[in-house]
């Protein structure tokens, strides 16, 4: 599976199937353009035959799944349904992973890569392990570049780029998040396989044009979002292990390099198409001014 700069291979005695749904960011073998990903995090595969022994204290614990992390920071997850656990992953050293599942997620004696068992994979702590973080957007394509519209859930990020799609020919390809990385040259957006309920999720990586921080407002407005008020917003809808204070310090490191780096935007907007007048307007300005 290929997400961004993150690879994993998955390693089972077991048959494995993938879910139509996330199929196409799996590869049998990997394209050309991602044999040099940044990490490759090998998974192996089991199912539980009895009690699962745990190793560590517990640092985060919510009606989904359970952190512990052992004396050599290592983490093990334990993930539920209705309260009832269905997956372990457990840490080891070199970026491996061991998934251990109860038999209910085998499908005719077959493990199937479904959406419950992709967010058993730490893929947050492994993408920031390589420059990347799972920020909280929806993701669209508009001349070859990425713009990502965050705000927390309800203030209408769906809506802005179903706008520029209806209006400007704009690419959706995800309504609910995005992988932000930088390639050693310059910051990337890539898709993801979690979607929320948008169900669009789309294989696509491309170089990142802006981030636009929207507010719902009854006219159109588009300017410059300040550094600071841009890192703090940012922190808030990125998916950070606040637990884990290494990943917090990587986490503040790149998003004070990405601030700096791409186009932050406060996007005062309503529904309607001069929403995306008003950004076209002001990203047009902003590189004309840089030439």
């Amino acid at each position: 599976m290929v997400v961004g700069p993150l690879v994993y291979r998955f390693v089972s005695d077991f048959e494995i199937e993938v879910d139509g749904s996330y199929a196409h960011f799996f590869h049998e073998h990997l394209p050309v353009s991602d044999t040099d990903a940044k990490l490759k995090v090998v998974c192996e595969i089991n199912v539980a035959e009895g009690e699962i022994p745990i190793d560590g204290q517990l640092v985060y614990h919510d009606t989904v799944n359970s952190v512990f992390v052992n004396a050599k920071g290592q983490e093990t997850r334990v993930m539920t349904i209705e309260g009832k656990p269905y997956a372990v992953c457990r840490e080891s050293l070199n970026a491996s992973l061991e998934l251990i599942l109860s038999r209910a997620c085998l499908s005719d004696g077959n493990i199937c890569i479904s959406m419950p068992i992709l967010e058993a994979l730490m893929m947050e702590r492994f993408m920031v392990m390589c420059g990347g973080l799972i920020l909280h957007s929806s993701f669209i394509i508009h001349e070859g570049e990425a713009i990502l519209f965050t705000a927390p859930s309800g203030t209408g990020k769906s809506t802005q780029a179903s706008l520029w799609q209806r209006y400007a020919g704009a690419e959706i390809i995800n309504g609910d998040r995005s992988v932000v990385w930088y390639d050693g040259q310059q910051f990337m957006a890539s898709g993801l396989p979690f979607c929320g309920s948008s169900g669009i999720n789309k294989d696509r990586t491309v170089p990142l044009a802006c981030i636009a921080f929207i507010e719902q407002w009854p006219d159109n407005n588009a300017c410059s979002m300040p550094v600071a008020v841009s890192a703090r917003k940012l922190f808030g809808e990125m998916s950070i292990n606040k637990w884990n204070h290494q990943f917090v310090d990587l986490a503040l490191d790149m998003i004070e390099r990405l601030v700096v780096s791409v186009p932050m935007v406060h996007l005062q907007c309503n529904m309607e198409e001069g929403a995306v007048t008003a950004l076209r307007t002001y990203l047009a300005q902003s590189k004309g001014n840089d030439g």
